[in-house]
Parts: C-alpha cells; sequence; structure tokens
C-alpha cells in the first residue's frame, strides 16, 4: 500500500483519487450492489477498537471468525472493516455444524467415478 501513512485520511485521499478517476471516464453500468470501502482486517483489538470508535454509529455482523462492524452511508456506500473474532470474543464452546448433503447419494457416486 502507498497510500499517505496509512491512516484513514490517507485512505481516504486515496479513494477521492480513485472517484475523480472513475468520474474522468464515460459512464458505464457496474454489477455490484452498491459501493464499498473495506478498510482491511484489524490484527490488534485496540486498532480496531479505536477504529470502531473513529466512525461512530456501525452495525455488526458475526461471519465465520470475524467480527464485521459497518455504517451505511446516506447514498448507499459501505465502509466496513473486521477483526478476527478470537480478538474481541471467548470461545465458550467448540463450534457445532451440522450440514446438508450437498449432493444426491447418485452423484456422489457418479463423481467418485469420474474422479478414478
Amino acid at each position: 500500500m502507498s497510500y499517505e501513512s496509512k491512516t484513514s485520511h490517507g485512505y481516504a485521499k486515496a479513494l477521492i483519487e480513485a472517484a475523480n478517476y472513475l468520474l474522468s471516464k464515460p459512464e458505464f453500468a457496474t454489477e455490484t450492489g452498491g459501493p464499498y470501502v473495506y478498510l482491511g482486517t484489524f490484527w490488534e483489538k485496540e486498532k480496531f477498537l479505536k477504529a470502531a470508535k473513529a466512525l461512530g454509529t456501525f452495525t455488526k455482523e458475526y461471519a465465520s471468525g470475524n467480527l464485521k462492524i459497518k455504517n451505511e452511508l446516506p447514498l448507499g456506500a459501505q465502509i466496513y472493516m473486521e477483526v478476527p473474532r478470537d480478538k474481541v470474543c471467548r470461545l465458550v464452546q467448540e463450534a457445532k455444524y451440522e450440514c446438508d448433503p450437498l449432493f444426491s447419494p447418485e452423484e456422489e457416486a457418479e463423481l467418485d467415478s469420474e474422479a478414478s
């Protein structure tokens, strides 16, 4: 990363540069659900909490092994960042999953025979 001193303001300046670049080109349709600003995965709890406080209001999502917080802006842009769940939570019980089969027994047999 070469944005200015790896700060939120340096990041914002790099995004402005990217936005100005897009605005200087002909308009085209996109396939995304909306503009996202991903601030990255924070590996230290204290840095994550400082950034979360600076963002202010946000929603939390617990997905896989991470806690994700996001702030949705009025025009639809989302700013989000993540932290490994073990940095901000305690594991009190080992995760237990029950999954439906991906394939029928016939499909499994067919896949097995193709692999041989």
